[in-house]
């Protein structure tokens, strides 16, 4: 996104004094100010519209089930420790004993 370029100028002087670029200025151009607004503006919907999509795309989410193993609830996430895996699948084979 363009950034606006901000002015100020002498306060004591403000009606006749000319207008220099201050990364702190007082006073921005209307056009930069409105093209910048349109530019978020623009991003905001399409932010919104990708956050619907992912929202409508997570209420879609078919819980998929394999024979033999247990039902998983996809909206709790289960970390896949040592212990989670003998569980399910049985124990894991010593691999350091070498072949």
């Amino acid at each position: 996104m363009s950034e606006v370029k901000r002015y100020s100028a002498a306060l004591t002087h403000a009606e006749t004094s000319p207008m220099y670029e201050a990364l702190d200025g007082e006073w921005v151009v209307a056009l930069d100010f409105d093209r910048v607004t349109a530019e978020r503006d623009a991003l905001q919907q399409r932010l919104n519209a990708a956050d619907q999509r992912i929202d409508e795309l997570t209420a879609k989410r078919v819980p998929v089930a394999f024979p033999g193993y247990p039902q998983v609830d996809p909206d709790r996430q289960q970390p896949f420790t040592e212990q989670f895996i003998e569980d399910h699948l049985g124990k894991m084979p010593n691999l350091s004993q070498g072949s």
